[in-house]
């Protein structure tokens, strides 16, 4: 599968998590935690190769600190699951940390759906 195509994929099970909601969040911090290190680690991947891309996940970096409840969470996912629309060119490098984060955002919809199971 073509690198891109990850991205897309992660997206797609990301929105379809979103789609069945959020159950109880007592994790909103830890959730938080998990996801500033994978964006830390996409950032440090990214460099300066990318600005346009680094400005995005910066963005989204502070949006997730801000991050207080559940609704502020959803916000974060689905600002993160537009990546793959962004239009960047992702340099070979970052992919992984990407996909990484993408990854764990996916886990995490999933493991927070109404109806409590992880899919």
């Amino acid at each position: 599968m073509e690198p891109s195509r990850f991205v897309d994929v992660r997206v797609d099970r990301i929105f379809s998590a979103l789609s069945r909601g959020f159950g109880d969040l007592d994790g909103v911090e830890q959730t938080v935690d998990d996801l500033t290190k994978r964006i830390d680690a996409v950032l440090m991947a990214l460099g300066d190769l990318e600005p346009a891309a680094s400005v995005f996940f910066l963005e989204l970096r502070h949006a997730l600190s801000e991050a207080r409840d559940e609704a502020d969470l959803i916000n974060s996912f689905i600002a993160l699951s537009t990546t793959a629309f962004q239009g960047f060119e992702f340099p070979p490098r970052s992919l992984a940390a990407i996909d990484q984060l993408l990854a764990d955002a996916e886990r995490i919809a999933f493991t927070f759906t109404a109806d409590g199971e992880a899919h």
